[in-house]
């Protein structure tokens, strides 16, 4: 798909599914829509994640790419264990953290489609 319609399009179309699934299961209300949401949002991860990454590799000079990927895929795992205190010991409330997420999400995909060129 990113041969085709090229990395940023790719990146940029998953960014906005996984924001508008976001909402939708802050929004949701029974667990049926939860189960097709988080499969969405589980959907968009190559275009997101595995795209997006080798789209960033495409610019790091050679001699700080195995730097840059080591402290993407630390950022990624120091992530998921901030969550996971964040719920743990403060607040059960995860709309703060969904919240959180889709202002994230939104500020770099807009980042993106005005400053980020298309890969080589």
């Amino acid at each position: 798909m990113t041969d085709k319609c090229g990395r940023k399009y790719n990146a940029v179309v998953n960014n906005f599914l996984l924001i508008i699934v976001v909402i939708g299961i802050i929004l949701a209300s029974d667990i049926t829509t939860l189960y097709v949401l988080l499969f969405l949002a589980g959907a968009t991860f190559g275009g997101r994640l595995i795209a997006g990454l080798n789209w960033l590799i495409e610019y790091m000079p050679t001699r700080y790419k195995e730097t840059v990927m080591f402290i993407k895929m630390l950022c990624g795992s120091f992530t998921i264990i901030l969550l996971t205190v964040f719920f743990q010991f403060g607040t059960k409330h995860y709309v703060i953290i969904a919240w959180t997420s889709v202002s994230l999400a939104f500020i770099g995909t807009c980042y993106t489609l005005i400053f980020v060129p298309e890969s080589a």
